[in-house]
């Protein structure tokens, strides 16, 4: 086994007996970055196998499917992260529920719903997604009235992303948390502590939210409050991290929830960097 060969298998060798590697991607005098492209490469080349892309370099890309959902793969370009594909899904259908007495029987107005469908159609970006396909509904704050519209959306409508609004509170008739506690498979308690993390921030009201989250087969349901401002503070809490979610429920190939998880870890990491700078300056 060559030196450069055994160098690129264990990553914890001494890079400075590597003086110059093969380099897929252009000649480079640094035998770290060498070696960073190769891995890159080899791990190019194990996903191609896998799913084949297009010969086309400029564009590097394939349409393809995966649960019914088309995604497009593309290269991202920039430093150390090149060779990194992103799943880019064509449509991502969304419902939204909001559960309230008085907007089901017409006494109010439904905001939160449409201020659901507002904050998503202005992050399609960090949502991955080209375009936004929703359903909408209005319910009374009843438990199984409740239960049976999820169910149909995760088990009939495999709708990917369903987001309630209403009811998570301490009042008598704020049942949409356990109404959703009763048709979960799994739960997400991490989405919850997010959210109320984000809203004690603003407000220390917001330890009388109630919210779940959690998977029902291949569908991830998320309880937001009630309130416009509420439901804008709790998904910006938790937004970044829906794509990889989304993209881990539906079994989306695994080249795919890596870029994905890659992404998110270097928008966590781009954050964190900003913070340390304004502290320095």
């Amino acid at each position: 086994m060559s030196e450069f060969a055994a160098a690129l298998k264990n990553p914890s060798m001494g890079h400075g007996r590597v003086r110059r590697a093969p380099n897929p991607g252009g000649d480079c005098a640094y035998p770290f970055e060498a070696l960073q492209q190769q891995r890159q490469h080899l791990l190019l080349e194990r996903v191609a196998k896998c799913h084949p892309m297009h010969s086309d370099s400029q564009k590097n890309e394939q349409t393809c499917s995966s649960g019914g959902q088309e995604s497009e793969w593309r290269a991202r370009p920039g430093t150390g992260t090149s060779h990194v594909l992103l799943a880019l899904m064509e449509t991502l259908k969304v419902a939204i529920l909001t559960c309230s007495d008085r907007c089901f029987s017409g006494e109010s107005i439904d905001a939160s719903g449409p201020a659901v469908r507002e904050y998503l159609e202005a992050n399609l970006a960090t949502l991955k997604c080209k375009q936004l396909e929703f359903v909408a509904k209005v319910v009374p704050d009843e438990r199984p009235t409740i239960s049976e519209t999820l169910i149909h959306w995760a088990d009939v409508d495999h709708i990917p992303l369903i987001i309630t609004s209403g009811g998570t509170g301490f009042a008598p008739r704020d049942v949409t948390p356990e109404a959703t506690m009763d048709v979960l498979h799994k739960a997400a308690p991490g989405l919850v502590v997010a959210m109320i993390s984000a809203s004690l921030a603003v407000t220390p009201h917001a330890m009388l939210s109630r919210p779940a989250a959690g998977i029902r087969n291949s569908s991830l349901i998320v309880n937001l409050p009630g309130s416009t401002k509420a439901v804008k503070e709790n998904l910006a809490a938790i937004i970044s991290a829906l794509p990889h979610a989304i993209s881990l429920i539906q079994d989306i190939p695994k080249a795919s929830t890596v870029a994905s998880h890659q992404a998110l870890s270097n928008s966590m990491s781009d954050s964190s960097s900003t913070e340390k700078a304004s502290i320095g300056h």
